[in-house]
């Protein structure tokens, strides 16, 4: 197993272990500081604190290797995720706040993920939002605020990047649903499709929408709330008074501020009720706003492209 040829510069943490599994997952978090490659690698060699990631990129965008990708590192307080994981520490650009992080450190991101899936036959990157993805963050597994909520948002843009890279790699051509008749159908399919690879829930990919479809996007729905915003909800694919007040109270989703997973959901349902948004993406863009209002006005309720309380109801009732 090799490391990047990215890397420029090599500090190694005594705290790693075995890895145990197959390299299929990258987690990305943040420094909470500006740190340069060097000072995040002393830290894991010397801190008292026993943790440790395999890379980071300092402010400057210098990527730093801190853990071989052969080794476990200790970066999620999770040894399942670890283990399938290599786990990238990203310097932030200033403290505080929303943690933000420089577009040049992104960019470097972009690069080494890129390097790090296509040396470990990862054809393509899923955000889900989820521990169902297989790129994770470290506040899926306790609660803590990192990778802060700026870089979380650039998580879909980094996926895109890296896929966009991957698919001119392999000479794959990314697939892109075209608006014709049959694209309403081809939209169910990759819909129940998507369904089964994130939450493994066994339902027929014929296309066709039906009651079994409708309850499998409403567990879907239901596993995404709880994890984003622990709402507790049974899931159980029953839009119940619980599920519809905890999407009263959490979900409001509108172009360029929308969670991927639940995004990816709505244009699921989008094609299941014969609109479509040209496209299953989990990027509310656009063409999910110009859909969603599409689906208000036959459904006669408040036109206005967000997609909340009563957008769901309506999509989950039939």
């Amino acid at each position: 197993m090799s490391n990047s040829s990215l890397t420029d510069v090599t500090i190694l943490s005594p705290n790693y272990s075995t890895r145990a599994s197959k390299i299929s997952k990258i987690t990305i978090h943040h420094m909470a500081g500006v740190m340069s490659a060097e000072g995040c690698g002393n830290w894991f060699k010397t801190g008292t604190r026993a943790a440790s990631s395999n890379y980071g990129i300092g402010y400057d965008g210098k990527i730093g290797l801190y853990v071989p990708e052969d080794k476990r590192a200790w970066t999620s307080s999770s040894r399942a995720n670890d283990n399938m994981a290599v786990t990238i520490e990203l310097s932030n650009s200033s403290k505080g706040g929303n943690w933000p992080v420089s577009d040049k450190v992104i960019e470097r991101c972009i690069d080494l993920v890129t390097d790090i899936c296509q040396r470990n036959s990862i054809e393509a990157l899923r955000y889900t939002g989820t521990t169902a993805g297989n790129l994770t963050r470290h506040d899926m597994f306790i609660a803590t605020n990192c990778p802060g909520s700026y870089l979380a948002s650039k998580l879909p843009y980094i996926v895109k990047q890296v896929n966009a890279r991957l698919a001119e790699e392999t000479k794959i051509e990314p697939v892109v649903v075209v608006y014709t008749p049959s694209a309403i159908e081809s939209g169910v399919y990759a819909f129940q499709k998507w369904l089964n690879d994130n939450f493994a829930l066994g339902i027929a990919e014929d296309g066709e929408y039906g009651p079994k479809t409708r309850k499998a996007a409403i567990k879907a729905f239901q596993s995404t709330l709880n994890s984003l915003y622990k709402c507790g909800l049974r899931v159980d694919g029953i839009w119940g008074n619980k599920t519809s007040t905890a999407t009263l109270n959490n979900v409001k989703l509108r172009r360029g501020n929308a969670n991927a997973t639940l995004t990816f959901i709505l244009q699921g349902m989008l094609y299941c009720h014969k609109v479509s948004p040209q496209g299953l993406d989990g990027d509310f863009g656009a063409n999910t706003e110009t859909a969603t209002k599409t689906y208000q006005k036959n459904e006669g309720i408040g036109i206005d492209g967000v997609a909340g309380k009563m957008t769901f109801s309506r999509l989950f009732s039939s």
